[in-house]
């Protein structure tokens, strides 16, 4: 973790935070630090800190070929500008119920700091489920007709959780302005022809820009090293043996998304992904189950996600051959 994440998060008073119901202006900042690190790509996206529950995702773009031929006394005519594409998020409130019995505070080896450690990891599973939800949700989930559009494997108890509000594949899948790709992957092209089909999808204008970044499963990545390896070439040794060098494709680089589905891979810019919460409304409050013998916390907060510029982003969907 960077030093200054880390000085951040040294920060947190947990002890106050689980009791304290309604989090002042500096526990919230310092809990939705704590939540940033938690996750993958909550750094790297458009992390919007609400102060309502309607916001704007916003993105910027410049047209091309504004310049025009100077005449005197004259101003020019027909030309572009920078103009901001913007689209709605509306929050949604989410809660995490979570119970820790009194057997599990005995049996930590804590010991004293074990209401810290709890408290950071009802956080990190807030986090994680919050980057879940924002990449998969799914508000016309269902688990019964598995040759459905909007089928997922999963229990009643998870498709509760997905239906919460739409996430950016769903999202994606229903703008008229997507770049969608379906693919076969083939062992002769490997990953690279997965990866060439969606830089062609993408539209010219935003392929120049510089932190153009695949967003994949992780063992999308793993196989793309392999097959690196398969080629003597010091890109794919430093692949292998060295986890901190860069994953690219013709110079786009790659992050590891462990909610992402298994079929499903996006190009886009990383601020293009915008994700918003609630900053002054987030709650976490805790009370004693005596007969139970256990402890109930819930974290509760408004959220929701967007994408700012879906002409901007490729997403695509592929099988096996």
């Amino acid at each position: 973790m960077p030093e200054n994440n880390k000085a951040i998060v040294e920060k947190v008073d947990t002890t106050d935070i689980a009791a304290a119901g309604k989090l002042n202006a500096e526990q919230a900042k310092q809990f939705l630090n704590y939540m940033v690190e938690q996750t993958e790509i909550f750094d790297r996206i458009q992390f919007k800190r609400m102060k309502q529950l309607h916001g704007v995702a916003y993105s910027l773009e410049v047209s091309q070929r504004m310049i025009r031929k100077g005449v005197e006394g004259t101003a020019p005519t027909n030309y572009g500008g920078i103009t901001t594409g913007s689209n709605e998020i509306d929050l949604v409130e989410t809660i995490l119920p979570m119970d820790i019995t009194d057997q599990f505070k005995i049996e930590n080896i804590e010991g004293p700091k074990a209401a810290d450690k709890i408290m950071r990891l009802i956080a990190t599973q807030y986090s994680n489920d919050l980057q879940d939800l924002a990449i998969n949700g799914n508000t016309d989930a269902q688990n019964t007709n598995a040759t459905g559009t909007d089928y997922f494997n999963v229990s009643d108890a998870e498709l509760d959780f997905l239906k919460i509000y739409n996430g950016w594949l769903k999202l994606i899948s229903e703008s008229d302005d997507k770049h969608f790709a379906e693919e076969t992957y083939s062992p002769d092209d490997g990953y690279k022809g997965l990866f060439k089909t969606m830089l062609k999808a993408l539209p010219e204008k935003y392929k120049k820009a510089t932190d153009l970044t695949f967003f994949a499963p992780w063992g999308v990545i793993e196989d793309y090293v392999y097959e690196l390896t398969g080629r003597i070439t010091s890109m794919g040794d430093n692949a292998l043996l060295n986890d901190k060098q860069p994953i690219t494709f013709m110079g786009r680089r790659f992050v590891g998304v462990s909610a992402m589905p298994n079929d499903t891979i996006l190009l886009t810019q990383p601020k293009n992904l915008a994700f918003g919460i609630y900053t002054d409304n987030i709650k976490t409050e805790y009370e004693r189950n005596a007969r139970k013998r256990q402890d109930e916390y819930t974290i509760t907060s408004f959220t929701g996600c967007q994408i700012a510029n879906y002409d901007a982003v490729a997403m695509l969907k592929y099988e096996n051959s």
